[in-house]
């Protein structure tokens, strides 16, 4: 089983969260809403799925990385142009 990056997991798992107790409410009413509101959610968890294994994917994870290490150097620079006033 793959890692999954806790950040994403938290905004898949918040927006799912926040849209199935909005779609409850409403499904409750009658059949035909609970069969609409039961697509949405498969198609809620499929995008989440999708998102999930690309931000997973290497080329994601490489470019993450490049820019963390971007950033670090910055901070580098940044703190040796201090230390030297």
């Amino acid at each position: 089983m793959k890692s999954m990056n806790p950040v994403a997991a938290g905004v898949v798992g918040a927006t799912v969260g926040a849209g199935v107790a909005v779609a409850a409410s409403v499904a409750l009413k009658n059949k035909k809403n609970r069969e609409r509101v039961g697509k949405v959610i498969d198609m809620v968890k499929e995008q989440a799925s999708e998102y999930i294994d690309n931000m997973q994917s290497p080329e994601t994870m490489n470019q993450g990385k490049k820019m963390v290490k971007n950033v670090i150097g910055k901070g580098k620079k940044a703190s040796t142009k201090l230390a030297f006033r």
